[in-house]
């Protein structure tokens, strides 16, 4: 063996030896927290991919419109896992409308009637309102689980949740927010948002130093809408 072949094995046994306990130590030390972050289940009623739900949606999918097959799977995942928390990224719902009462748009929310007061029960249920209201309340049924085998869940609205697709351009030509919507959103996702005593129960330690602003007007985006 020359001189520095022997260098050279010394020094690789000398680099393995002190790869060896920190490997070790990685290899013990705990895992205290882990999460989980994925956005956009809903389901499009007109341009949903057909390379993956088939030529038609189900009737379940056409009616709460919710990529439940992809979902589905995604919370297992989740569960398995056993992510500590879940945040959700926006879209849970198709949404789009315009959850005032007596607005409804029409099937593919290129334009929208109202206000009209509803006559018939097809028009109650047939509202933005109620259909915003039904897609929330499968998506809360899809996600109950989670916190029962230990993930919290952190909703975050999106575009679909907040804008109403029909109801015209701002002035920057994007697609205009109603605070109704944001009404919608914080009555059905409100209670998790924050809920002390199921993130306390979940995570073994309450939550500090929570952050619930901003208010109207406050902030570089001079928001016109309370955001706490």
């Amino acid at each position: 063996m020359t001189h520095l072949t022997a260098r050279n094995a010394a020094l690789l046994a000398i680099a393995a030896a002190a790869a060896a306990p920190a490997a070790h130590a990685q290899d013990t030390t705990p895992v205290v927290l882990t999460f989980s972050t994925v956005g956009d289940s809903r389901q499009d009623p007109v341009k949903y991919d057909q390379a993956s739900v088939g030529p038609a949606l189900s009737g379940q999918d056409a009616t709460w419109l919710q990529n439940t097959k992809a979902f589905s799977r995604i919370l297992r995942t989740i569960q398995s896992q056993k992510s500590t928390m879940l945040f959700f990224n926006g879209d849970m719902i198709h949404g789009y409308g315009w959850a005032n009462y007596g607005y409804t748009s029409n099937a593919t929310q290129s334009a929208i009637a109202g206000p009209v007061a509803p006559a018939t029960t097809a028009d109650i249920v047939g509202s933005d309102l109620v259909k915003e209201y039904r897609q929330y309340a499968f998506w809360r049924g899809m996600v109950a689980p989670l916190p029962e085998t230990g993930t919290y869940v952190f909703p975050v609205p999106g575009n679909h949740e907040t804008e109403c697709k029909a109801c015209g351009k701002n002035s920057d030509g994007q697609t205009q927010a109603k605070v109704e919507n944001e009404q919608a959103w914080a009555a059905n996702m409100g209670d998790l948002i924050l809920d002390t005593a199921r993130f306390t129960n979940v995570l073994g330690v309450a939550p500090a130093n929570v952050n619930y602003g901003p208010a109207a007007g406050v902030g570089p985006d001079a928001l016109s809408t309370d955001q706490s």
